[in-house]
């Protein structure tokens, strides 16, 4: 049997386990029988209250047919009589992903029940104990309706077309960490001994507009400065190439010219790590340019350690896949790629690398506009994520669980449905209206799985036509996975909110209209059918008594 998700392998096969031990209980303690009683009572009170003469013999044909009907209703769409090999129990799953040549592909994987790839896998052998050697079954009628619902759900969605999954590469880079201690100490050291000090004296300088390069005019050396791989702290005279480590930093080998001043050359055979500046300690070399060995950068074992460790590119579909396709063509050039890279881990590293400015830069607060408003400005927006602090990733993230939460949610609804309807069927009298309006309930809830992948899909298509008209420059990825309340970020912040109302309003909407047509349809099913019967009896009667004038006629 085909089911809609990889939870559903096992909730599938549980809830039809419970059908067949439901459907037991009512058939074994005879209360399977009480809605034939019910009805034979009904009818007969129903023909008795009738404005229209009706006949024994047309009253035996009306119960005739509503028993049969039930009958029907009860060998095809109660009676457990199908298997349902857990073995044979599969999800087609339909993915799309980035191929080494960075073209878009979508990929088939069938998963079965035990070898789902997943760590519900674990509670096979739970199920097995639960069988004991027992198959469960299903009625002919649903087996073939789930059969059906499903392969329309899955042909809808194989008809969505593949796209960048760009939903889930955000909300991977806005949880990004640095789970290796050691690095994460020594940034902290970096912002305590490099940064924080540079952005005092930036501070503390006041630096004129005609002063400062033409790429940093307009206020663009705010943004820069806000990170500590700014590139004006870099370049500029007086602050990454005079500040230097205050501890011995393990990645840069003692040398005497220059650590001599810091502490004593050790002895020989033992290496305590050197004292770099801040420009040699951020990229591996002095700022001369000398001696180049980017490798002892702090920037590129950073980097080393999140494509590796933190988003690993060894899947088709995972983070650093989409990030490596996304990011190849929205930057100006690959260092400002890894440079956005860098900053948004140190976005989700934020609550743990606390930054505090010192004397020299708040002495100089107070005053809107001013230099030290401008960094303090800078700095809440690069600690509060850029949009944290409203909640803009917190609903980019939220869409994310959604989306991983909505198959579970459905799957659980199916395992009621299933699992209630042996009682739904004999409370319903097993009517064929009930059967009717279950079947479409039942569809509308498997056709979810359709739903979820749509409204998956135009949440990527409308992210990419926003980003893709982004400006390529290293600020943009903060601009937009971490939206602010302005420009694209807004917009993204909107459409986060409509992608979460079409996770959770349209399926109920869906099933909502679907139960009405399928009430409808189920009472025109009935009415037509009660018609048919009523008419027949109401001839019998009528042809009795035809044939009994007949007969008196004769003898006079």
């Amino acid at each position: 049997m085909p089911v809609g998700s990889t939870i559903e392998l096992y909730t599938t096969i549980l809830g039809w386990i419970l059908y067949d031990a439901i459907w037991g209980i009512l058939a074994y303690t005879g209360l399977v029988l009480v809605p034939f009683i019910i009805t034979i009572i009904n009818v007969v009170i129903e023909t008795r209250d009738s404005a229209q003469e009706i006949s024994a013999e047309g009253l035996i044909r009306i119960l005739e047919t509503r028993i049969y009907v039930m009958i029907g209703v009860v060998l095809f769409a109660a009676q457990p009589l199908i298997n349902v090999n857990p073995s044979k129990t599969t999800y087609t799953q339909y993915r799309c992903g980035v191929t080494s040549s960075k073209s878009l592909t979508k990929t088939m994987t069938e998963l079965a029940y035990g070898d789902s790839k997943s760590t519900l896998d674990k509670s096979t052998g739970t199920f097995a104990v639960m069988l004991d050697g027992r198959t469960p079954r299903a009625p002919i009628w649903w087996y073939l309706v789930t059969k059906l619902n499903h392969a329309i759900t899955q042909t809808a969605r194989q008809e969505l077309p593949c796209q960048a999954d760009l939903r889930t590469m955000g909300a991977g880079l806005s949880k990004l960490n640095i789970a290796d201690k050691a690095l994460k100490d020594e940034l902290k050291d970096f912002y305590k001994d490099c940064w924080q000090p540079a952005a005092n004296q930036f501070a503390r300088e006041r630096i004129p507009e005609d002063d400062l390069p033409t790429k940093f005019k307009g206020g663009a050396v705010y943004d820069d400065i806000t990170w500590p791989g700014s590139e004006f702290f870099i370049n500029r005279s007086g602050y990454y190439d005079t500040l230097r480590a205050t501890a011995a930093v393990p990645a840069f080998p003692y040398e005497s010219l220059r650590d001599s001043v810091k502490a004593p050359e050790p002895p020989t055979g033992v290496d305590t790590g050197g004292y770099p500046t801040c420009h040699e300690w951020w990229l591996g070399y002095p700022a001369d340019g000398v001696s180049f060995d980017s490798d002892k950068g702090l920037r590129e074992r950073m980097l080393t350690y999140i494509k590796n460790d933190a988003i690993p590119d060894d899947s088709e579909d995972s983070t650093g896949a989409w990030w490596k396709f996304w990011a190849e063509d929205k930057f100006a050039t690959a260092g400002d790629a890894d440079d956005a890279l860098i900053k948004t881990t140190l976005n989700a590293e934020s609550e743990e690398i606390q930054l505090e400015l010192t004397n020299g830069a708040s002495e100089y607060g107070g005053v809107m506009g001013s230099t030290t408003d401008h960094v303090l400005r800078g700095m809440r927006s690069l600690i509060g994520g850029a949009g944290l602090l409203i909640g803009g990733a917190k609903k980019a993230v939220e869409v994310e669980m959604v989306r991983q939460v909505a198959p579970m949610v459905q799957s659980m609804v199916l395992l009621i449905f299933t699992v209630g309807l042996p009682l739904l069927l004999a409370i319903g009298s097993f009517s064929l209206k009930n059967m009717i309006a279950l079947t479409l309930l039942q569809f509308s809830i498997i056709f979810w799985g359709f739903l979820f992948a749509l409204a998956a899909w135009l949440d990527n298509f409308l992210l990419s036509g926003l980003w893709s008209g982004a400006d390529k420059n290293a600020n943009m990825l903060m601009d937009t996975l971490m939206p602010n309340t302005s420009g694209v970020g807004t917009q993204i912040l909107a459409i986060s909110w409509v992608t979460w109302m079409l996770y959770t309003l349209a399926p109920l909407v869906f099933t909502y209209c679907l139960g009405v047509l399928g009430i409808r349809a189920g009472n025109q099913i009935s009415t037509l059918i009660n018609q048919d019967s009523s008419s027949v009896g109401g001839a019998g009667g009528k042809g009795a008594d035809l044939a009994q004038k007949v007969i008196t006629k004769g003898k006079k």
